[in-house]
């Protein structure tokens, strides 16, 4: 399992002037297209949405120490350069973590699809091969979405935790192969 991408929002606790600061930090700002301003931070590898209330969302990282430091950065940047005063420590929430997951083997999402309707601990299943070619599977613990491909590979969103892409794994290849799939190869 491999996490792709973590998205935190953000209360800076400050005021932004999204004009100034677009040219000092020479981020994107078209407040006729979308009201916030896009700062990229390369050297981290996220890219943060700022919005003049000082909310802001973090977007790109690949772990929590990313979200931190873009944090970290943005403040820095905004404080030093842009002359933000702030009023307390930031609040950090993070909203949604994807991760791709690879069962290494095919999967039978009709079978998949068929064993797990009314199972318990799925609040959903949606399988229309000719609509999208995967399977979404909803779990209700945890509360995340795992789309599930014929290839093996499998994507789960959602997640509020690093921790809960790897127990909705667990939990769909146990129920998997208590109906006497195999998932593993």
């Amino acid at each position: 399992m491999e996490i792709q991408n973590i998205v935190a929002s953000v209360d800076l606790k400050g005021e932004v002037n999204l004009d100034e600061c677009s040219v000092i930090l020479q981020g994107e700002y078209e407040p006729e297209q979308f009201p916030g301003l896009v700062y990229r931070l390369e050297d981290i590898g996220t890219v943060v949405l700022i919005f003049r209330s000082g909310k802001m969302v973090c977007t790109g990282a690949k772990n929590r120490e990313q979200i931190y430091k873009s944090v970290e950065r943005v403040r820095e940047d905004l404080e030093k350069k842009c002359g933000v005063k702030f009023h307390g420590e930031p609040e950090v929430e993070i909203q949604n973590i994807v991760a791709s997951i690879d069962f290494h083997v095919p999967l039978d999402l009709d079978t998949i699809a068929e064993v797990l309707v009314g199972d318990e601990d799925v609040e959903g299943i949606e399988y229309e091969p000719e609509q999208f070619p995967g399977l979404v599977l909803r779990l209700r613990e945890p509360k995340v979405a795992m789309l599930l491909f014929y290839s093996g590979k499998a994507v789960c969103t959602g997640a509020k935790t690093e921790e809960e892409p790897e127990k909705a794994v667990k939990k769909i290849a146990e129920k998997i192969e208590k109906y006497g799939l195999k998932l593993t190869g």
